[in-house]
């Protein structure tokens, strides 16, 4: 394999090397693209790839447009390597590839990534076909906005092609919107939540007539939905009168970080008017209705006082002010604060018993590595512990709840006390962490406050679906009012409730209400309303009506209308339709009225989607703004200094997103991402950021002026380029001049005279100031500064300043370029007529026409890039405006950037209109010069040649063309010449160049004297009235020029690196005397040179005087991974020196092991069954991705455990090795991710036991023979070797009992284990047994209950399930069998039992005074719980005696021994404990507002939760700021978002780690909507969770959460929602399919991944804890569990003996029937039952011959027993146990009887006759049989017991019914009975049975007596009918037996045969057969007589009967 690359770069004398790479010699644009479109259909493109020379960047992009939905598809066609002349289409997969990035405007959008360089080879040429698979989506493009087109041109390149599938967003199909002037609609703005009252005067006030007031069309609104009103109309005339009013209810706004202001709005004449509020009777009826004492009240408490920017916490949506602030340490001041909570209403305490909570919302401000936090909580003097802890920036929500009686008062100030513990050595004039807010619900008592009283239903006691007696008192005045609210809004007015005076001066107000969902009511009297501030009138607006259109939108704040206005009219006149939309309307339409920034983009959106084609293209933000948006610094300037602050107010806010190091960013860019779920604009923006008109009125005069009287000059073809030194950086005090010269040479045309003020090499800031000052001054197109800055100075030297800008005086506006930090900070809340730095140049009557600046901090690197993403779009490309401009740069920086440099560039503000067209000169001048290398004693001579400008082809081509119409004679070049003296300046040039048509002659300029060796450039310039034309080139002086070199390497053969260069000269080859390298590799650092010769087989084309040579000799390569540095150097005849840089080329790395799968769901290390080899394998997956093959064996081991403990690169002599595989070369195939890829298996001759295994995997150990000092481990030379090893958590449930062997076998859940002693098995030698958990029906059994196993802690109140959980042992053999006993272990929750003893008893372990009844209640608990075995036949469980395992290492004081305790972890489970569904009508949206993305609704306990969003196309996961409860509503203004989750009428509460998922979505018709929900996990994969192999001692009992973040990554929370976290502070993120160890809590944990993928949203949880062990023996494997037993009731037992009860003694028959009935509603143990029975006092026998009955019904159980007994006296004695052990009657019950006559025992006598012959077995019958039966006996017959069986020989004999045979039977004589059965059957062989029992039940059975019948076949009874014959007629006959055949043949009477008839009926008995009276040809017959013959057909003989019949008709 040969790796090669080229270069083609110019070099200069090593006296003066200047590093820069390739570029074209002559170009106005800096170089064409290496991307070309060869062809394009309708879903494929074929696009060619050249690698520009000498580019050395990893990769190349460009942008394509694809159809929506596309996946692209990639297929290389053909390549061409470096130095090779072949081509082929062997391309590595990775070389190509296709990702979409984005939508804008409907266009979708894709990045071609192409990676030419690979460790052993480099693509020089590449052509790849794109295939879209899915079908293209053509659309109309009427939609697309001209000014939106020349950005697609730039950036696509299948423009044309793409053109088809702009997926234009269809508008919202309503009708257009009525203006507001149609019905008048009043905002009436709310701070306060309670009852308020609309009164006529309010509506008077406002000169409103208030007859035109119709009630009965009354509407209020609150964020877009219709409030509940009331009505007060005295007089019922449905208008407004002066005494009349309107009551609504209306809420504050809590949590809202950009406003305290909730707006409702008034309207009426409406045809939509609010729902009229039903009025119910509420009068007490229901003497019985519960009272409550209290309500649950809810107080919240927050300012806004301290501003912090969160650098560390990226929602979007958190608030950055905050209350209190709290710095740890040794200032008292600092560290503790108290506030005071009045609760004058509360409860009493000795009225109450219910318990409060307390939430606290701290954030952190820390963002120390190490930063803790630590805060203490008392509440009214009581610690509220434990202290809560977090770290950084973290914001947690601390929850304590308490017992209101021992905390709260209700007569006395309660204070909240925080005390803080950090100790992060923070200033005190910093804060370690803030307080937000806090909340407290307590129980109110129901006493109205200044005449009035919100309260609700939950209430004390509770009284939820009952009727409730509600008693309210402490009203001043009798005249109440009652309303009921529901979800905000008012829903009945209550009437009829009882008032009294039940004190002087107190009223109470009694009513009744039943409570079936949770309610709040509202009770005040008649002038306690709360009233309202003067309603607004809300301005018209068309911004909803779709007939709207615009190319331009100005949104503005009222106070700029008149002076933007000048602007407005230029942009129209330029043929722009511009729209100005104020920014209050935009409130009221698309946020409710409600103040937020994010309105702006929901309209934009809105304009987009629904307006007139084409789209706006243009957003002009006018009016400053800030991030204070409760003016908070006002209030604390008030507080602090007692001083006013002049705060400008915002007039048009921005967006505040996240950015690295800064946190809380001004982003105007967001506003304008409207299409697609990314980062990529789809309008231009720009901001005018004035505060006072007149500001304004200065900028639009620029922008117009620069535009309309445009003065051409050669300040067009200038730019500026200020860099900062860095003294931060020692050594690297030029990095912001590198970029700048990087910049320079490869970005801007060398057609622009590129001014460097640099400050590292001007030194003095004084003169690089006057520098900056001059030259803007002079006139410039660009200025550009990168370095340090503020938002008001350049540079920590302040080169350039505020009033520097505000004394410029330039002619010339230039666009200035700030990449630096916090120039454009127009955001921080400034008192009127303060700016920034960027704000100065804009507002300045000079200054600049537009800047392009970031508001906070950015990064260095970032800025380079996204530079140079600036300047190709602004000078190499034909972008009309600065805003395509923009865009343009920040799609293609954030199409590949990564995602923390996002913000970077979304940070970045246009302050200036994004429709100015920037002053760029629109023609090119093509400057080709003769010579590249110039003789100084020679002219420099430009060739003629033309003017014009480039065109992009179809092809994506750029084609010249000349204007024709250009005429001038100004044109001038000037030529820069290299100095010795670098100060010095030699410049030649020539003006009044006459330019004709476009086309100009030669230009010769003469070289001047004192031109030294190196670079220069010559540049043109020229301009008419209409256009500017610049153009540029290089060029060369006394020196040689390294134009091109080619690098060939090979690491595979020869192990060399072959250079090639081509040198090109004034005297061609005759000018050069030498050429060498000098080269070094990093291995032995020694430099080394050699030669280059001219080279007779040149790689490549050679250019005018141009010598190819190639080196001496190839440069040996050193070891893989290192790099060999090389410089070419050339000297001429003159004795010049010039010198390449220095080149670095990679070498590529060695083999490289890594224990990795190449397929992404797979684990590498995997543990599996090989049916061919009938063994079990280990099986690891192992790559080599380092840059060359595996050339030799290596050994890969396996080990249980870590078999290199000290790290020494070889197998531990102890360690637990399993064997090895050796891997020979052979065995490697080429990978799909990697170079190669292989698999060992090792072949295990024992399975691996059950249980956890920690499988570790090493490849290529060092051996005890390596040399253990060559720095190699193992045999391969490897770059890496700590991905040799890897390990794996494998969870085995196989086991494997052998004869020999002992063996313990557990369920997956490691609840249940049975324990098999060795010799255990016999009949096999060995066999696989498993361990199941089995389902089984829940028994009828009544008192038993599931036993507390071990399991979600909180999941046990959640127990319902009908279901058992039972485990079952298998052995997987029908040969095998047990020899002895298996003990069985069952785990049981010891957590559960103390909570439930700690709940009823109120017995705390911990307590030493309730030590000893805590163990002793503990005692009775465990001896209630047993093992239980199932009992399949009677589906019921049956106790075994089992005992609790006790720890005898470990008496207690008494020296009794505790319970043994043992480490558990539960399974881990998914599903939610309340299992309601989530449904839509709990969620309300706002489609204007609320965001896309996906959300998770995380519960922390029973009754709160958070919501966490994932923003669509985003992987950051963001809290709301807000918490949500059970039973409240949740509402987020600022996101639109309202859920009403309860759990009213739910079987079960939620709890911790239940999480509810819902996504928002765009429809069809652009508007968001709930989509998607989901309470089950969309990922179907498992966990498992087991105490930790290397840190049991870590063991934290307790509940966790995995929380899934993305398809493959999860956090782990604890019961408090805290992330667990590594010691530095970060949380720990785990991956699917890898091991994680969680050290912090002793657990390793592993999620193996399923056939579906997780979700954002998924979880698991799982517990900790300490358990009890069960233990018990068993001898047969069936089902078992562990069940808590409330029985201890016996069974009961009734006893009849020949159906009746006999007393003791009493005298029974000697055959008596004993009949017993068992009954226990658990059931009886029938296996216990037994009888025994004593004659005359003697020994007792056991009984066995009794009958149970009933054996499926073990609640109940019928014995028939029927003993023969002689004479004597009889003992019966029962034992018999119930299912759960209890015995009967103690241990037995007996029964006493005498007998006094022997019984009878001779059975009946039979005898049987057939045909008056005995019956004998095998006789023939001739003839039907008729039997007749005898029956005998002396003792009496029992007629019912008489049965004859019968059937048919070879078959079962069947019982026939009795009336199938006659018995003739007389009571009156029981000794005999006579039988008579005669049946007809058909021949055959038959069998015949008699049974009959006599009175004393002695059975007589005849044998079985088999009898033939052969009956001879005959036929009679033949007739037809009817006869004589109409139409038809039937031949009937019978037959004694069937026969073969049966003929019937008709005949005239004359014997003519006429008809035959075949296949009649022949079976044995009646036939009938149908004849239609027609011969064979179907004709009917005619009348007369007939004849016909029946012939039956008999084996070999037949039998004939003739018949006649007549016809007629």
């Amino acid at each position: 394999m040969i790796r090669s690359r080229h270069f083609r770069f110019l070099c200069f004398p090593s006296v003066q090397v200047v590093s820069f790479l390739f570029f074209l010699i002559s170009s106005f644009l800096c170089a064409a693209s290496p991307f070309q479109l060869l062809h394009s259909s309708s879903n494929t493109l074929t696009v060619e790839f050249r690698l520009p020379k000498p580019d050395r960047q990893a990769s190349f992009s460009q942008l394509i447009g694809i159809p929506a939905g596309s996946k692209p598809r990639v297929t290389v066609t053909s390549l061409k390597l470096v130095g090779s002349s072949d081509t082929n289409a062997n391309s590595s997969s990775n070389s190509v590839s296709v990702a979409p990035v984005g939508i804008i405007r409907g266009q979708y959008i894709a990045r071609i990534d192409v990676q030419p360089f690979h460790t052993n080879k480099i693509y020089e040429i590449l052509q790849f076909q794109i295939d879209f698979d899915s079908p293209p989506i053509i659309r109309t493009t009427d939609r697309n906005s001209p000014y939106f087109e020349d950005f697609f041109r730039s950036n696509l390149l299948n423009y044309h092609q793409a053109l088809n599938w702009r997926n234009v967003p269809q508008p919202t199909r309503t009708a257009p919107a009525r203006a507001l002037a149609d019905f008048p609609k009043y905002k009436i703005f709310v701070r306060k939540t309670g009852l308020y009252k609309i009164d006529s005067s309010d509506l008077t006030n406002l000169d409103i007539d208030l007859e035109t007031v119709d009630l009965s069309s009354i509407r209020i609104d609150n964020r877009g939905l219709k409030v509940g009103a009331y009505v007060i109309d005295h007089n019922h005339n449905n208008y407004l009168d002066n005494t009349d009013g309107i009551v609504f209810y209306a809420e504050k706004i809590i949590n809202n970080k950009f406003t305290d202001e909730n707006v409702y709005w008034l309207s009426w004449n409406s045809d939509d008017p609010s729902t009229p509020i039903d009025s119910i009777d509420v009068a007490p009826e229901d003497k019985d209705a519960t009272v409550p004492i209290g309500f649950k009240k809810t107080e919240h408490f927050e300012k806004d006082y301290y501003h912090d920017p969160l650098v560390e916490v990226k929602s979007e949506f958190v608030d950055h002010y905050f209350w209190m602030r709290f710095t740890g340490g040794a200032d008292a001041k600092a560290r503790e604060k108290n506030f005071r909570i009045d609760l004058p209403n509360a409860v009493p305490r000795d009225k109450i018993s219910r318990r409060g909570e307390l939430r606290i919302k701290f954030q952190g401000i820390s963002t120390r590595a190490n930063a803790n936090h630590r805060a203490w909580i008392r509440l009214s003097g009581k610690s509220l512990a434990p202290a809560v802890q977090w770290r950084k920036q973290g914001a947690p929500l601390l929850i304590r709840q308490f017992d209101q009686n021992a905390v709260l008062h209700h007569d006395s100030p309660n204070f909240l006390n925080i005390l803080a513990g950090d100790n992060n050595n923070t200033p005190v004039s910093r804060a370690d962490f803030y307080l937000d807010w806090a909340e407290l619900d307590y129980w109110h008592s129901f006493r109205a406050q200044d005449g009035k009283l919100e309260f609700n239903s939950d209430t004390e006691p509770p009284t939820v679906g009952e009727t409730t007696r509600f008693q309210i008192d402490g009203f001043p005045r009798k005249d109440i009012d009652l309303y009921r609210i529901r979800k905000g809004s008012l829903v009945a007015k209550l009437q009829n409730m009882w008032i009294d005076e039940f004190e002087e001066g107190n009223y109470r107000v009694t009513f009744e209400d039943r409570v079936d969902q949770p309610t709040t009511y509202f009770a005040a009297d008649d002038i306690s309303y709360s009233y309202i501030n003067t309603p607004v009138l809300a301005k018209t607006s068309d911004l909803k009506n779709p007939t709207n259109q615009a190319d331009y939108i100005v949104i503005s704040h009222t106070n700029f209308f008149d002076s933007i206005q000048p602007l407005v009219e230029y942009r129209e006149s330029q043929g722009m339709k511009v729209k100005i939309v104020d920014i209050d309307i935009i409130y009221d339409q698309f946020s409710h009225g409600l103040f937020n920034p994010n309105a702006i983009q929901k309209f934009l959106r809105y304009a987009y989607v629904n307006w007139r084609k084409p789209a706006p293209t243009f957003v002009l933000l006018v009016g400053d703004a800030h991030y204070d948006y409760k003016e908070s610094i006002v209030q604390v300037y008030r507080r602090d200094y007692d001083a006013k602050y002049n705060l400008y107010p915002i007039f048009v806010p921005t967006f505040h997103g996240w950015s690295p190091e800064s946190g809380e960013t001004a982003m105007d860019h967001r506003f304008v991402l409207l299409s697609g779920d990314d980062a990529l604009p789809d309008m231009y923006i720009g901001r005018l950021p004035s505060q006072y008109p007149h500001e304004l009125d200065v900028v639009v005069e620029k922008i117009i002026n620069y535009e309309k009287n445009l003065k051409r000059g050669p300040w067009q073809g200038r730019i500026v380029e200020v860099a900062d030194n860095e003294i931060d950086n020692p050594g690297q005090d030029d990095i912001f001049e590198k970029t700048r010269e990087d910049l320079i040479q490869n970005v801007i045309p060398v057609s622009y005279d590129t001014k460097k003020v640099y400050l590292r090499e001007i030194v003095s800031p004084l003169r690089t100031n006057k520098i900056i000052m001059d030259s803007i001054n002079e006139g410039v197109l660009v200025l550009e500064y990168a370095g340090h800055g503020s938002t008001q100075t350049w540079a920590d030297e302040a080169i350039f300043r505020m009033e520097d800008a505000r004394k410029l005086r330039n002619e010339y506006l230039p666009f200035i370029l700030a990449t630096t930090c916090l120039n454009g900070q127009f955001d921080k809340p400034l008192q009127f007529g303060q700016y920034c730095l960027i704000d100065q140049f804009i507002f300045n009557e000079y200054g600049a026409v537009a800047c392009l600046s970031a508001t906070r901090l950015t990064y260095g690197s970032a800025n380079a890039e996204f530079d140079k993403e600036i300047f190709r779009a602004m000078l190499s490309e034909n972008h009309e405006t600065l805003g395509s401009i923009i865009a343009t740069a920040k799609t293609r920086f954030i199409s590949n950037a990564s995602t923390r440099w996002v913000p970077g560039a979304e940070q970045y503000t246009l302050f200036g209109d994004p429709a100015t067209r920037l002053a760029t000169p629109e023609l090119k001048v093509n400057v080709e010069l003769t010579e590249l290398v110039v003789d100084p004693n020679k002219e420099l001579v430009v060739h003629r040649n033309s003017i014009g400008r480039s065109l992009l082809n179809l092809s994506g081509k750029l084609d010249f063309k000349i204007e024709a119409g250009f005429n001038t004679d100004n044109m001038r070049m000037f030529a820069n010449f290299p100095a010795s003296d670098k100060a010095q300046l030699l410049i030649r040039e020539r003006d009044n160049i006459t330019v004709w048509q476009g086309e100009f002659g030669d230009v010769r300029i003469s070289i001047p004297r004192g031109t030294s060796f190196g670079e220069g450039t010559i540049r043109a310039i020229t301009y008419d009235e209409n256009y500017t034309a610049v153009g540029g080139s290089r060029f060369w002086i006394h020196q040689p020029l390294i134009y091109d070199i080619r690098e060939n390497m090979d690491h595979l053969v020869t192990n060399t690196l072959d250079l090639q260069a081509q040198i090109v000269d004034n005297e061609g080859s005759d000018g050069i005397t030498s050429v060498k390298v000098v080269w070094s590799d990093t291995q032995n650092f020694v430099d080394n040179t050699y030669r280059m010769i001219p080279d007779p087989n040149p790689p490549g084309s050679t250019v005018k005087k141009g010598t190819w040579y190639r080196i001496e000799k190839p440069i040996p390569l050193p070891k893989g991974g290192r790099v060999v540095r090389y410089t070419i150097h050339v000297k001429d005849v003159s004795n010049y020196s010039i010198s390449s840089e220095r080149k670095v080329v990679d070498v590529p790395e060695g083999a490289n092991l890594a224990i990795a799968s190449s397929a992404n769901q797979t684990a590498p290390i995997r543990y599996r069954y090989s049916p061919s080899l009938k063994k079990h394998t280990l099986i690891a997956d192992i790559v080599n991705d380092g840059g060359r093959p595996v050339n030799t064996a290596i050994e890969v081991w396996f080990s249980e455990g870590d078999a290199d403990k000290n790290a020494d690169q070889q197998i531990d002599r102890d360690a637990l090795t399993l064997g090895h595989v050796d891997i020979l070369p052979r065995d490697w195939k080429s990978g799909a991710g990697s170079l190669q890829e292989t698999t060992a298996i090792l072949v295990l001759n024992t399975p691996l036991s059950t249980g956890l295994h920690k499988i570790y995997v090493f490849a290529d150990p060092e051996d005890s023979e390596d040399d253990h000092g060559d720095f190699i481990t193992g045999k391969l030379d490897e770059p890496r070797s700590f991905d040799n090893r890897s390990f794996t958590i494998l969870i085995v449930n196989e086991f494997t009992l052998k004869t020999d062997e002992p063996l313990i076998a557990r369920s997956i859940d490691h609840v249940f284990r049975a324990g098999f002693e060795a010799g255990a098995l016999a009949g096999v030698p060995a066999i696989s047994i498993s361990v199941d958990e089995v389902i089984l029906p829940k028994s009828f059994q009544p008192d038993l209950f599931p036993a507390p196993t071990p399991r979600l802690n909180n999941l046990v109140k959640a127990v319902s399930d009908s279901n058992y959980s039972a485990y079952k042992i298998d052995l997987l053999s029908d040969k095998a069998y047990l020899t002895r006993p298996t003990q069985v272990d069952f785990l049981l929750s010891l957590d559960q039992l103390h909570n439930k003893i700690q709940n009823r008893d109120g017995l705390y372990l911990n307590q030493a005074d309730h030590y000893e009844k805590f163990k002793a209640a503990l005692n009775r608990e465990v001896e209630s719980i047993s093992i239980y075995r199932w009992k399949t036949d009677i589906k019921a469980w049956q106790r075994i005696d089992s005992k609790v395992k006790l720890d005898t290492d470990i008496p207690d004081s008494q020296g009794n021994f505790p319970i043994f305790q043992e480490k558990f972890v539960t399974p881990t489970r998914v599903e939610n404990r309340n299992l309601s569904k989530l449904s839509k009508s709990q969620i309300h949206i706002d489609p204007n507002l609320t965001p896309i993305g996906q959300w998770a609704i995380l519960f922390l306990n029973k009754h709160s939760y958070e919501v966490l969003i994932k923003l669509k196309g985003s992987s950051v996961i963001e809290k709301l700021g807000q918490n949500g409860y059970v039973n409240r509503t949740f509402k987020d203004e600022i996101l639109g978002l309202e859920l009403n989750l309860n759990d009213v009428g739910s079987d079960q509460e939620f709890e911790f780690g239940d999480v509810l998922i819902f996504e928002t979505e765009v429809n069809v018709n652009g508007q968001v909507q709930v989509d998607s929900l989901r309470k089950a996990n969309a990922g179907n994969g498992v966990g498992h969770a087991n105490v930790s192999k290397d840190y049991p001692e870590e063991f934290l009992p307790g509940d966790w959460l995995i929380f899934f973040t993305q398809h493959d990554r999860f956090e782990i929370h604890d019961g408090l929602n805290t992330p667990i976290r590594y010691l530095h502070g970060s949380p720990i993120v785990g991956r699917v399919n890898q091991p994680l160890t969680l050290k912090a809590i002793g657990i390793d944990l592993l999620i193996n991944s399923g056939d579906r993928s997780f979700q954002f949203g998924d979880k698991m949880k799982f517990s900790t804890s300490l358990v009890g062990v069960l233990t018990t023996t068993v001898t047969e494997l069936t089902p078992l569990t562990l069940s808590y037993n409330t029985d201890r009731v016996p069974p009961k037992i009734k006893w009849w003996v020949d159906g009746e009860e006999r007393y003791t003694e009493s005298l029974i028959e000697p055959r008596p029937e004993i009949s017993i009935l068992l009954q226990d509603v658990n059931g009886i143990d029938i296996d216990s039952f037994s009888i025994q029975l004593s004659k005359d006092e003697g020994p007792f026998v056991e009984v066995n011959d009794f009958e149970i009955a009933n054996k499926n019904n073990p609640a109940i159980i019928s014995i028939e027993y029927e003993p023969i007994l002689f004479i004597g006296r009889y003992l019966f004695r029962v034992r018999v146990k119930d299912l759960n052990g209890n015995k009967l009657g103690g241990d037995f019950t007996e029964f006493l009887y005498q007998v006094d006559k022997n019984p009878d025992l001779y059975p009946p006598e039979i005898e049987m006759y057939v045909n008056d012959t005995p019956l004998v077995d095998g006789i023939v019958l001739r003839k039907q049989p008729k039997f007749d039966i005898t029956i005998n006996d002396d003792k009496g017959i029992d007629s019912k017991t008489i049965k004859l069986f019968f059937n048919v020989e070879g078959n079962q004999l069947e019982e026939l019914t009795l009336k199938s045979f006659d018995i003739i039977f007389d009571p009156a004589i029981p000794t005999q009975a006579n039988m008579y059965f005669a049946p007809d059957t058909s021949n055959a062989n038959y069998q015949i049975r008699v049974t009959v029992q006599d009175k004393s039940g002695n059975l007589a059975e005849s044998s079985d007596i088999n009898f033939q019948i052969d009956e001879p076949v005959k036929v009679a009874k033949i007739l037809n009918i009817p006869n004589p014959i109409k139409n038809q007629t039937f031949f009937t006959y019978e037959l004694t037996q069937a026969a073969y055949s049966v003929e019937i043949k008709i005949y005239t009477v004359g014997g003519r045969l006429i008809r035959t008839i075949s296949d009649a009926s022949a079976k044995r008995g009646y036939n009938e057969l149908h004849w239609n009276a027609r011969d064979e040809d179907g004709i009917r017959l005619a009348n007369g007589t007939y004849f016909y013959k029946i012939k039956v057909q008999i084996e070999d003989q037949h039998l004939e009967k003739i018949k006649r019949l007549a016809i007629l008709r």
